[in-house]
């Protein structure tokens, strides 16, 4: 280094020793020693290198940052100390020495004398005077400190729209010095909190850029930090902007100031804090700095909160919206202003009941059951009725042909049925006797219960007798005890032994309808590989059993039984049993006499004991004038009828007449195993139940259903976006199958060939297709599909994961689909696209159970089996780490968040609510669960315990509920239960507010002429002298007086308390 650079240098080292900075021209001949001993001349002067960017003339240069050291200790920064290396230097280089602070800018104009800008610590620009240089080469030279990039410095400031400037809001326009605009640095106390929050913001994507594999962001703020401590561990402001410096970040004096005030400090900060506060991600920061709450909000508590809240089932905190109205907490804890009011349900259980459960009423109706529901159906409009006195599953069935008098009510022939159900959470099982007549309600009345102990576990079959007394009740115990009851007083007359093993053992019973004909009272029971008949014996009214044998014959499952009319001259007829080979055998005095062949094979099914069956004969029942025919239904799906004329079957005789089922629909490829059949006594009409879960009606010229369900459990079901009548399901028998509401009957169905689990329309209808939407299908392993709405055509399959697909939504925009699965993944697909795979969202760390999208399309919320809320990006996959407390979400279904947070039953465990559904107009949340509820509750749900208007019939678990696109109509599956219940949605008119009551008066004197007293405001007018005595009259009639009478008005105004609110058709609020 020559002469005059070394004096050119010297003479700019002291400037920077009084605080000053300037620029030195174009440096010639620095070499690599050159270089080094002039850091080591700088060191010892007290100078830090750095490097910054500088332009001369337009044309890009490395340069040299140099500035006092502080606090007696000097350190060149580590992440700098390699492109120090001269080597990495470009051959034309230029020296920058200044103060801490930031020189903006310098200018000159001749070679001879160039000013010198430096930063005064009012943050303005100024000329320094007095520090001429020789020798400098000719061109304008401008510097400005190192930034992470151009772009990002201007997106920050850009941020700052409302603001003006970063600095402060509403700033004035910037002055201008040297040429160039410069910001006004505002008071401290108009920094705003959104400008901090993006500064801090800043900061951390310049620690997150470098960010190494073995450095994190706290691990760079301390070896920053250790640079300039003075061993006292405290960051002071100068301290804090330079670091800031370092990391590319501008900070002004007040906006440190500033920074430093919101953690609570003047001058100085503890490093630690400093490194704990900037160490964290924005998202966490923002969190740290809201209120905690714990748990959802209190009815008859303050609701006025912003902040997070902790509630113990969801893992993640929820935060309240930022404008949020505490008079929505309030309504939250009312009970809500509308009612569900069951319609109709889809399904019958065919597929594992064990004995008849179908048969026609004294009105012509059909009764059957299906989950924990009774009903009656008019097959000449379509319309049920529902006996909703069962809180789970129904197994069995009877019908009581006799005409009784109950309670001083003549109940006529087949119009008292009973159900047996099994045991559930809140007591033992029991039986319902009920009344199958049309009352003007919707719900059928009950008219006796009997109970039973928990260890019967559930009623497996039921029988009246003849004469419509006893009632014969076989327990799912694992002695499967037979009881007989004389229903109407609920004594037990007898119980035995039915048959032991692990339920079901008993499929049935059945009584021998013509012992009114005088011969002795007898009932069979019959299941897995036996049959028995019982008898009473002696005076003490107790039932014994002797066991059939079955002789020569095969031993088999008893699947029916038919008792016959016996021939003239015998004392007992025959009793005909249908087999599970298809075949009947015909007992006589306790023992097989007759196999005759009857029913080919049928489709494979699951018995209900665990095995597995082509055949079966399942149903019988007797017919004719005079019991003459015999009518068997069999897993080929046909029925037979059989002349018993001669008093049993004839062997090698055909049927005189046969019916045989064919499929609709779902049913193409084969036809249904006929599970239950009865004929109606005067016009002949027969109903049959399949294993298909349906209803047929069958005649000689024609056969229809009359109700069609689903032969698998039902998770998925979806109503149409546009037409408020059309719905979706998907069902485990691998079909999907859309719906008309107001039919209530299947319009399409198609096989789709793997377990189905969920399944959703797309939002609008699809480009190319103007008039029809796609429907989204997917199920086990992982399979998802898509089908066109017009005829259930495939249009794009594909299998990106392994396990199964838990849940679909379409965007609003109708872009993207997003598919859910057990493997955790939620993957996204473009429509527009032929739907080719997006992106993939990974984060959760179990089963993505639910997922919704906001209304613009741009960000994806979902909820796990870990009880994670989580946020995505669709176009990238990458989560979403800001917070969405103010998003507009387009659907809300996910059953963690905010607005559901109050939806949780008490001591519940985050499993108990499978499902949610908020309606259209945004006022409603209906939820389904474990308890077997469909529940109604006010929109946002965020009080403990919120009232709501509960809805029985489903047995067990509800999967899944959701509003029609009109909010009209509510619809639920109940997973295993196979069913589809439709509800009605009513608003309810508020009560008219009474009249005020005129406040009272000091009447006149009364009737004795001894006392005055105060009257009702109504009942007097004092203005009317000439009444004076009528209205004597009338008080003392009404004999009112100053405690008595005030007394007994307010009792009778006063409501009498209720717990709870019952709905007509079942429901009960609380």
């Amino acid at each position: 280094m020559g002469e005059t650079t070394r004096r050119r240098l010297a003479e700019v080292v002291r400037a920077a020793k009084q605080g000053d900075g300037g620029v030195i021209g174009r440096m010639k001949g620095f070499g690599g020693g050159g270089l080094y001993g002039l850091m080591k001349t700088l060191r010892q002067d007290h100078i830090i290198l750095r490097f910054a960017r500088v332009r001369v003339d337009d044309n890009p240069f490395a340069g040299i940052h140099a500035v006092p050291k502080m606090y007696g200790k000097a350190v060149l920064p580590h992440h700098q100390s390699k492109a120090m290396d001269p080597k990495h230097l470009p051959q034309k280089s230029c020296l920058m020495l200044g103060c801490p602070g930031r020189p903006q800018s310098a200018s000159a104009t001749n070679r001879k004398s160039r000013p010198l800008m430096a930063s005064n610590p009012d943050g303005y620009e100024v000329p320094v005077q007095g520090h001429g240089l020789q020798g400098v080469s000719t061109g304008t030279f401008s510097f400005a400190p190192p930034q992470p990039s151009d772009r990002k410095h201007t997106d920050r400031l850009m941020k700052a729209s409302k603001f003006g400037t970063r600095d402060h809001e509403g700033s004035p326009e910037k002055p201008k010095v040297a040429g160039r605009p410069v910001s006004r640095i505002q008071p401290e106390d108009q920094i705003s909190a959104a400008h901090l929050y993006r500064l801090e913001q800043e900061i951390r994507e310049s620690l997150k850029s470098r960010r190494t594999v073995y450095e994190a962001e706290k691990d760079i703020l301390k070896k920053l930090f250790r640079d300039m401590d003075d061993g006292s561990g405290n960051m002071y402001l100068s301290d804090f902007r330079s670091m800031m410096d370092q990391l590319g970040v501008h900070v002004s004096a007040v906006e440190a100031q500033a920074f430093f005030s919101k953690h609570g400090h003047s001058d100085c900060m503890p490093h630690s804090k400093l490194i704990a506060v900037l160490g964290k991600q924005p998202n966490k920061q923002m969190s740290d700095d809201l209120q905690v709450r714990k748990g959802a909000f209190v009815v008859g508590e303050k609701t006025a909160f912003s902040g997070r809240i902790a509630y113990p089932q969801c893992r993640s905190s929820v935060k309240t919206p930022s404008e949020w109205n505490p008079a929505l907490a309030e309504r939250s804890g009312e009970i809500p202003s509308a009612r569900l009011q069951l319609e109709f349900v889809y399904g019958y259980a065919g597929l594992d009941n064990t004995s008849q459960n179908l048969f026609f009423t004294s009105t012509c109706g059909i009764a059957y059951y299906t989950a924990g529901i009774g009903v009656v159906l008019s097959s000449e409009d379509r319309q049920q009725r529902f006996f909703l006195g069962h809180n789970d599953d129904i197994k069995s069935m009877a019908v009581c042909s006799a005409r009784v008098k109950h309670n001083g009510v003549n109940y006529p022939a087949k119009s008292l049925f009973a159900t047996g159900q099994v045991t559930s959470q809140s007591g033992g099982p029991y039986v319902c006797i009920w009344d199958s007549r049309p009352s003007g309600e919707i719900a059928l009345a009950e008219v006796a219960r009997i109970a039973f102990d928990k260890e019967d576990r559930g009623i497996a079959a039921l029988a009246f007798s003849p004469d419509g007394k006893k009632l014969v009740c076989v327990a799912m115990d694992n002695p499967h005890t037979v009881y007989v009851f004389d229903w109407r007083s609920g004594i037990r007359l007898s119980e035995g032994k039915g048959f032991t093993g692990e339920p079901p053992q008993v499929y049935g019973a059945h009584w021998d309808p013509f012992t009114s004909h005088g011969y002795c009272e007898r009932f069979v029971t019959y299941g897995k590989k036996h049959a028995k008949i019982w008898q009473p014996t002696g005076e003490n009214g107790l039932w014994q059993s002797s066991q059939l044998t079955f002789g020569k014959y095969p031993m088999q499952n008893v699947n029916s039984i038919a008792f016959l009319k016996p021939k003239a001259g015998e004392d007992q007829g025959v009793i005909v049993a249908g087999m599970a080979a298809g075949d009947l055998y015909v007992f006589k005095d306790g023992r097989a006499v007759k196999s005759i062949p009857a029913h080919r094979s049928g489709p494979k099914i699951t018995a209900a004991d665990g095995s597995v069956t082509f055949g079966g004969l399942r149903g019988m029942a007797l017919t004719g004038n005079d019991s003459n025919l015999l009518i068997t239904g069999g897993a080929d799906g046909s029925l037979l009828w059989w002349d018993v004329s001669s008093g049993a079957p004839v062997e090698d005789k055909t049927p005189s007449r046969s019916i045989q089922l064919h499929g609709e629909q779902a049913y193409q490829e084969r036809p249904p195993g006929i599970r239950a059949i009865d004929c109606h006594p005067i016009t002949g009409e027969i109903v049959v139940g399949t294993n298909g879960c349906d209803i047929w009606r069958a005649t000689d010229e024609r056969h229809e259903v009359l109700v069609q369900g689903h032969s698998g459990d039902l998770y998925g079901i979806s109503w149409h976006p546009l037409k408020p009548n059309i719905f979706a399901t998907a069902c485990d028998c691998s079909w999907i199958s859309i719906w008309d509401a107001n039919r209530k009957d299947i319009v399409l169905s198609a096989n789709m060939g793997f377990a189905l689990r969920t399944v959703c329309f797309s939002s609008a209808p699809v480009h190319g297709d103007q008039d029809f939407h796609h429907i989204a299908v997917g199920g086990a392993k992982g399979r998802i599909k898509v089908v066109h709405e017009e005829d259930l055509r495939p249009i794009f399959s594909a299998k990106d994961v392994v396990q199964g697909i838990a849940d679909m939504k379409y965007s609003p925009n109708n872009q993207y689909l997003a598919v859910s699965s057990y493997d955790t993944f939620i993957d996204l697909y473009n429509v527009a696209n032929g739907y080719s795979r997006v992106s993939r969202c990974v984060g959760h760390s179990a089963t993505v159970r639910h997922l919704d999208w906001n209304v613009d399309s741009t960000v994806l919320q979902s909820n796990c089996a870990a009880y994670e809320i989580l946020y995505w990006n669709p176009k990238t996959g990458k989560q979403v780490k800001h917070s969405q407390r103010d998003a507009e979400w387009a659907t809300w279904t996910c059953v963690l968040g905010f607005p559901v947070m109050g939806i949780w039953p008490e001591y519940s465990d985050g499993t108990d609510v499978n499902s949610c559904d908020r309606s259209h107009n945004g006022d409603l949340l209906a939820t389904s669960g474990d308890d077997g509820l469909v529940k109604l509750f006010n929109y946002p749900c965020v009080v403990e315990d919120a009232p709501y208007r509960a809805y029985r019939g489903h047995s067990s678990h509800v999967v899944c509920v959701r509003f029609n696109s009109n909010d009209t109509m509510v619809s639920s599956t109940g997973g295993k239960d196979r069913a589809i219940f439709q509800f009605r949605s009513t608003r309810i008119e508020p009560e008219a507010e009474p009249e005020p009551e005129a406040p009272p008066i000091w009447g006149p004197l009364d009737a004795s002429g001894k006392s005055f007293g105060w009257v009702k405001g109504d009942q007097h007018n004092t203005t009317d002298v000439q009444d004076i005595g009528a209205t004597q009259a009338d008080d003392v009639s009404k004999g009112s007086n100053e405690e008595g009478g005030m007394e007994r008005d307010r009792l009778e105004e006063s409501p009498e308390p209720q717990d709870c609110e019952t709905d007509e058709d079942g429901g009960w609020g609380e």
